[in-house]
């Protein structure tokens, strides 16, 4: 893992999304979980790069990136790591993104709705109302017209499946604080 500092100068640590050895251990606790457990669906939460990230240089943050990845590359070979040996076991995988994700390409993170979706059985979009910025969908303060905003990210969230041959199943996680 990297130790990074958040734009509040918070110290934390990340694993790299970029590390095989983290996508092995993920994916031999999830071939457990379903085993030992029974679980028929394994989701993979933050699959993504620190927020921190937006500052990324190779200079700021040594993220061990052996392979040469974009970050949205190294999201989806996981991803397809991951799905191809939990199939084995006959089970589900779903990975959840950033609300924002269905509108663009959200670098930072290296979330990229299609290439997560093309891989997934299901995806699970997280719009937090609260995270939106003034003036999001034509709202001066979206979180105080949630139906109005849910509507219109969820319009952006179907016109971002239509991009994919094989979308994976949509189930939107909406959280708020």
């Amino acid at each position: 893992s990297e130790t990074i500092s958040s734009p509040s100068g918070v110290n934390t640590s990340w694993v790299s999304a970029y590390s095989r050895l983290a996508w092995e251990f993920n994916v031999e606790l999830a071939k457990e979980a379903i085993k030992e457990f029974g679980f028929n669906e394994i989701q993979f939460d933050y699959v993504r790069f620190p927020e921190a990230s937006y500052g990324y240089s190779k200079d700021n943050y040594n993220f061990k990136n052996n392979y040469n990845e974009e970050k949205a590359q190294a999201i989806q070979n996981f991803l397809m790591y991951a799905t191809d040996e939990i199939h084995k076991l006959n089970a589900y995988v779903s990975a959840d993104v950033f609300g924002e994700c269905s509108n663009t390409y959200v670098t930072a993170y290296g979330q990229y709705w299609p290439a997560i979706s093309n891989v997934v059985d299901v995806i699970s979009s997280m719009p937090y109302p609260d995270h939106f910025a003034k003036g999001a969908y034509g709202l001066s303060i979206p979180w105080e017209h949630p139906y109005e905003l849910m509507y219109n990210w969820a319009k952006g969230a179907v016109k971002r499946q239509t991009e994919i041959p094989t979308p994976a199943i949509a189930r939107t996680w909406i959280t708020a604080y």
